[in-house]
This record gives structure tokens, sequence and C-alpha cells, in this order.
């Protein structure tokens, strides 16, 4: 979903720059809860809404 909202760019440059659990669970995880701490800091960082966010995981759920 990342790469088809265009958004796999930005994201992986914004958890370069988290500490290594953050990068870890990113690189391995293959489940992502959208109320998790990482979840939440990372659609912040993105500038996302709470409408955005939902919107997102809908998208997602559909691929």
């Amino acid at each position: 979903m990342l790469r088809r909202a265009g958004l796999i760019d930005p994201v992986k440059a914004w958890v370069a720059q988290q500490d290594d659990e953050t990068q870890d669970a990113f690189e391995y995880s293959g489940d992502f809860v959208k109320d998790s701490p990482m979840m939440l800091a990372g659609f912040a960082a993105m500038g996302f809404t709470s409408q955005q966010v939902d919107e997102f995981f809908t998208a997602a759920s559909k691929l």
C-alpha cells in the first residue's frame, strides 16, 4: 500500500531516522497495527489525519 500511495520513499526515510526497534519492526513485521506507537508516530510524521489513516488501512485491506 505504501508503494501504491507513493509513500514508500518518505516512509523509508522516516524509518531510517528512528531507533533500531522501529527499523526492525518496519523491516521484518508482516502485520502493522493501526494504533501502535510506531504507526501513530509515522502517520503523524507524514501529516495524516485520522480519517486518512482509516482510508489508508481500508485501501490496504483490499490488496
